[in-house]
C-alpha cells in the first residue's frame, strides 16, 4: 500500500479525519505527565523537559501534517456526490486546528518552566 501517492483509499480519508485530534489528545496527556514528571522525579529534571516536548511536539505536528496531506487529497478527489468531500474538508479544518493547538502547547511549555 502507498501512503502518499495513488487515489485516496477510504481508510485514508478516515484518517485523515481522525487522525489529527487522536494525534493531540495523546500529546497533550504525555505532555501533561512529562510536566508532572519534572518536578516529581529526579531522573527528569526540570531542564530536560523542554527539549522532550520540542522533539514530541515535532513528531506529532508531522503526523498532524500527515493527516492534513490525505485530508486535503480526500477533499480534492471526491466525486459529485459529496463522498469523501466532507471527510476531506472537515478533517482539513481539524488539520489546522489541532495544528495551532499543539503549537499553543508547546509555547506554554516554553514559557512556562515546569514546578
Amino acid at each position: 500500500m502507498n501512503l502518499l501517492n495513488g487515489p485516496t483509499t477510504r481508510r485514508q480519508q478516515w484518517l485523515g479525519f481522525m487522525l489529527s485530534p487522536a494525534a493531540w489528545t495523546v500529546y497533550f496527556v504525555v505532555i501533561y505527565v512529562l510536566n508532572e514528571a519534572a518536578c516529581r522525579l529526579p531522573l527528569l529534571s526540570p531542564t530536560a523537559f523542554f527539549p522532550l516536548a520540542t522533539l514530541f511536539t515535532g513528531v506529532v505536528l508531522a503526523l498532524i501534517g500527515l493527516a492534513g496531506w490525505w485530508a486535503w487529497r480526500a477533499w480534492r478527489e471526491g466525486d459529485g456526490a459529496g463522498n469523501g468531500r466532507f471527510l476531506g474538508l472537515t478533517g482539513l479544518l481539524l488539520c489546522g486546528l489541532f495544528a495551532v493547538m499543539t503549537t499553543a502547547v508547546w509555547v506554554a511549555a516554553l514559557v512556562l518552566r515546569p514546578c
